[in-house]
């Protein structure tokens, strides 16, 4: 398929001249985005169900408005980005149309990514906003295409481990069963021999960028998408018995249930007056990361300075959560913030597994509900 190969080539030399930097006036970050077809015969759909596939609905296909058991065909654009101790993943899902006209934009704007401080920076496309974000993402990118409003993610996760290859084609796994595709394997995607049509590794401004172009059939339920590497049932506790209740945990008073992001088991919030707070329930495999990782990357969300492993043990408080023996800490930023933010988590670990609840919010909330946080880890029942 020579002229595909030709165009993933202009693809990453594109890519190149945006990491060097490009003017507006320039018009040479551009990306040359597959057919559908091709790109359905390089995800292993059988050829002749492409044109048998319903046309998009350019309203009916973003990530968040997809009903269940769709099968509208989407395509789905993803970056992958190791940096320092976690992976930094950007992703949307659209109309095949839209989203590949998107690729451009997205490949300028990794053009400029940088990281300072663990911190990642970027210049936004035209017509791109942002918005920071809620639970476990960094920012949700805003933008429309054809008329289709979009949404990229940018969610930080820690790295599972040293084969980072490994974790590229697991998490690019999940993101081929999400829209109905047959899994693939390392020696497919990273053939330097034979490249894939879905898949570039470059290397761009000193950072490695795992670019993932994907077609299928979407069939993710509206209740949302677990993040990369979560564990694949939650803890749970009798709900209290209340029609109202539609949360599978027992809740302390002025807890509700809240919207999950694409990260999290389960999530719930707390309001008194203009002060609120989100509360999260989120699995990983195996130790997600490390402890240093993770406590360090709560640090970070309080402006709190990274601590050394030996250092963080001081200051976590063995407590047990649900049955198992778990690590509590507390962190709140300094007193000059206005609003103080605060952080209040536990993990627990077993089975091959990490369980990680977290309170989030101003410290004064933090503080008045830290008795029911503690109630709330002592009720949960893991499976």
């Amino acid at each position: 398929m020579p002229v595909i190969r030709d165009s993933l080539r202009l693809a990453t030399v594109a890519l190149l001249l945006c990491a060097v930097g490009c003017r507006k006036e320039d018009e040479i970050c551009t990306y040359s985005v597959p057919k559908p077809e091709a790109v359905y015969d390089e995800n292993h759909v059988e050829r002749d169900a492409v044109s048998s596939l319903p046309a998009a609905s350019p309203h009916a296909a973003s990530p968040h408005g997809q009903p269940a058991g769709a099968t509208t065909p989407e395509r789905m654009i993803a970056a992958i980005v190791p940096e320092g101790e976690s992976f930094w993943f950007f992703k949307t899902t659209g109309s095949v149309d839209a989203v590949g006209e998107a690729m451009g934009p997205f490949a300028r704007l990794l053009g400029t990514l940088k990281f300072e401080d663990a911190q990642p920076s970027w210049q936004l496309p035209e017509g791109w906003t942002q918005k920071s974000g809620e639970g476990a993402r960094f920012a949700t990118l805003k933008f429309t295409v054809a008329e289709e409003p979009l949404e990229m993610s940018v969610i930080p996760l820690p790295q599972r481990g040293a084969d980072l290859e490994a974790s590229y084609v697991e998490d690019i796994n999940r993101w081929r069963r999400q829209l109905g595709l047959k899994p693939t394997t390392r020696e497919e995607i990273f053939d330097e021999d034979n490249p894939s049509e879905e898949v570039r590794k470059l290397e761009l401004n000193g950072l490695t960028i795992v670019l993932v172009n994907l077609i299928g059939k979407s069939s993710a339920p509206s209740g949302g998408r677990q993040g990369p590497t979560s564990a694949a049932a939650g803890p749970t506790t009798t709900p209290r018995k209340t029609a109202a209740s539609d949360s599978p945990f027992k809740l302390p008073p002025g807890w509700t249930p809240a919207k999950k992001d694409g990260f999290s088991a389960f999530a719930a919030e707390v309001t008194d007056g203009e002060l609120s707070a989100r509360i999260t329930v989120s699995g990983l495999r195996g130790d997600g990361g490390g402890l240093e990782a993770n406590i360090n990357r709560w640090r970070r969300q309080v402006g709190l300075p990274s601590q050394k492993e030996a250092e963080i043990k001081t200051s976590l408080t063995s407590m047990s959560v649900g049955g198992r023996p778990g690590q509590y800490i507390e962190l709140f930023g300094s007193a000059d913030q206005s609003p103080r933010k605060a952080i209040l988590g536990a993990l627990v670990s077993g089975n091959d597994e990490t369980w990680f609840i977290k309170f989030t919010g101003p410290a004064e909330l933090a503080t008045r509900e830290m008795p029911n946080f503690k109630a709330f880890l002592k009720g949960l029942t893991f499976p």
